[in-house]
């Protein structure tokens, strides 16, 4: 049952981060499409008030999902190091390991890969999409535009890099491309330390 609850949890704060990192995909439609005197864009001032708002809303799911993220990531930190050790203790010290033992843990240990992919990859897909906003203002044409517009672009320029779209938890790490791979050796490297001293 915790792990059905944890799944509900982890689907709900995916689908929040896949809205947002929606709304920033239209964001960098409306960048590469802009033209000064467009009036059927959005205008840069505009974006960039729909961006601050993307941005309080990504601080606000950060505040509400960060406490269960990090239970849930030491929860499959334990389970990944644990699991692992029943099956190679179980392989190596005991004569009669049955097939379904293996394939309970191994599908246990699968899951827990699941849950920090998910964390992984809606982090790195927000922060990505943050980045292509700012790609498509450096691209921006300001060729005879006047100097109000070339403040606006650096303006927004700036502001996204200051207000990233970083996903961190209780400032101790970003969910990112690298949470997975950090989760990954972290574990392996436990593992073998209990391993030696079996």
């Amino acid at each position: 049952m915790p792990q059905v609850i944890q799944f509900c949890f982890l689907a709900f704060y995916t689908t929040l981060v896949r809205c947002i990192t929606a709304i920033l995909a239209r964001i960098t439609e409306n960048c590469k499409s802009l033209k000064a005197s467009d009036e059927a864009n959005m205008s840069i001032r505009q974006m960039e008030l729909v961006y601050m708002k993307v941005f309080e809303i990504k601080m606000d799911i950060n505040k509400a999902f960060e406490g269960p993220i990090l239970a849930s990531l030491f929860q499959s930190f334990h389970a990944l190091v644990s699991e692992a050790y029943l099956i190679y203790y179980a392989e190596l010290h005991t004569n009669d390991t049955s097939k379904t033992f293996v394939y309970n843990n191994g599908v246990w240990i699968t899951c827990q890969f699941i849950k920090i992919y998910l964390l992984s990859y809606s982090g790195n897909s927000l922060k990505a999409e943050a980045f292509k906003i700012g790609e498509a203002l450096h691209y921006v044409s300001t060729e005879g535009q006047g100097l109000r517009w070339m403040m606006e672009v650096q303006h927004f320029s700036t502001m996204l890099k200051y207000q990233s779209m970083d996903i961190s938890v209780f400032g101790y790490f970003s969910l990112n491309a690298t949470l997975m791979f950090n989760m990954s050796a972290s574990a392996i490297t436990y593992l073998i330390i209990m391993v030696q001293f079996a």
